[in-house]
């Protein structure tokens, strides 16, 4: 009796970590779906209002969106992947400590990747730019991104 209960409480909990398993691989692509590109947005005609943009450097910007989107899209994914390899591989616990440090790795590196391919895409973007244009295109993003998430508290 005790062993027909043991098999039954194990089937159950292989069943409760594959359901787990699933959720959590399903909130993972869920959350993370790769970034539609930038001027799709409205960025680029924004810019072009904001900072009274020639047609030369709308057509510059365009397609400087289009490439940042396309890298970024692609470390999303990537990002993404090996997120839900860690979750799965937590969930089983199966993993070393050595293969949980390498997915952090992993993770680390596709997030300084994608900061740095936009920190690219913003000197880029400020080469094309008069010197007022390029004042205001940092400052703009300045209180942009500093308004919201964790730059906001340390105000």
């Amino acid at each position: 009796m005790t062993k027909r209960l043991f098999t039954v409480l194990v089937a159950a909990l292989a069943l409760l970590a594959l359901a787990a398993s699933f959720w959590v691989t399903r909130q993972v692509v869920v959350s993370c779906s790769p970034m539609k590109s930038l001027n799709s947005l409205g960025q680029v005609e924004h810019l072009r209002r904001e900072l009274s943009l020639e047609g030369r450097q709308v057509e510059a910007i365009r397609q400087l969106e289009n490439e940042l989107a396309g890298t970024l899209s692609d470390r999303c994914s990537r990002y993404c992947a090996a997120r839900a390899a860690l979750g799965n591989a937590l969930i089983a616990g199966t993993n070393t400590e050595a293969e949980t440090q390498a997915l952090i790795g992993e993770l680390c590196a596709l997030q300084t990747g994608s900061e740095t391919a936009t920190y690219e895409h913003i000197r880029k973007v400020s080469e094309i730019l008069t010197p007022d244009q390029k004042k205001r295109f940092i400052g703009d993003l300045m209180r942009c991104r500093c308004a919201s998430g964790c730059c906001s508290r340390e105000r």
